[in-house]
């Protein structure tokens, strides 16, 4: 399992270490990358989750940098920072999700921040294999995950992965807020459940897989309290 990532891209040096130097107490949580214009950002291959982006940037703007984001399939939480609020309104448009403003002040910062962590439930990274090859995946995109043996097969929407550990010490890695063991074998992801019946869990691609009857009350009541948090 790995950190959060939180890119920053902004073409002023000076605030990408003001903005690490103010959020240093995160270092436990977040791993901090930078990149200096709209163009290496888009260029950029890694998984991240939160993005701190200036406006105004040289040739590629803030704001058509996260439109050209979004339309490849990238769709961080945006902090927008910026020095000019009549531009917010843009921000907001294209799903940005709070905005700082400059010079930046660390309360507001901190704040954003912190919004933002409280947001990015499914966002943490897994190292799997398949077919001898290594991958990154988010667990937001994990349906289920179940025992084979010594190892774990990790069963996504189109992709099937697996991990050589066993099925415990997996769980112990996922968000307990996104994850819940099912049943002996298997470990669901609360927010790819379609439908519960009275043997089997219903994902939202079809696939069937086991509950077990001890195991059902809980699941119905980690169901509710995920549908709620997703209405705050």
């Amino acid at each position: 399992m790995n950190k959060n990532r939180v890119m920053i891209c902004d073409d002023d040096p000076v605030i990408h270490s003001t903005i690490k130097e103010m959020l240093s107490e995160y270092d436990d949580v977040f791993e901090f990358v930078s990149v200096y214009d709209g163009e290496s950002l888009l260029q950029y291959k890694e998984m991240f989750s939160i993005l701190l982006l200036d406006i105004d940037m040289g040739v590629l703007d803030g704001i058509e940098t996260a439109k050209r984001l979004k339309n490849n399939g990238i769709e961080p939480l945006i902090i927008m920072i910026s020095s000019k609020r009549e531009r917010f309104k843009e921000a907001f448009m294209i799903g940005a999700s709070r905005f700082v403003t400059k010079p930046i002040d660390k309360d507001e910062l901190v704040e954003a921040i912190q919004y933002a962590k409280s947001q990015i439930i499914g966002y943490t990274t897994h190292v799997v294999s398949k077919k001898g090859r290594k991958y990154k995946i988010f667990e937001k995109d994990i349906e289920y995950i179940k025992a084979v043996k010594d190892y774990v097969e990790i069963v996504c929407k189109q992709e099937t992965y697996d991990c050589n550990c066993p099925l415990k010490k997996m769980e112990e890695t996922l968000d307990k807020e996104l994850f819940m063991s099912c049943h002996r074998s298997y470990v669901v992801n609360i927010s790819k459940i379609r439908d519960l019946q009275d043997d089997c869990i219903i994902t939202i691609s079809g696939k069937e897989i086991p509950i077990s009857r001890r195991k059902k009350k809980g699941m119905m009541k980690a169901i509710m309290n995920f549908e709620l948090r997703g209405k705050i």
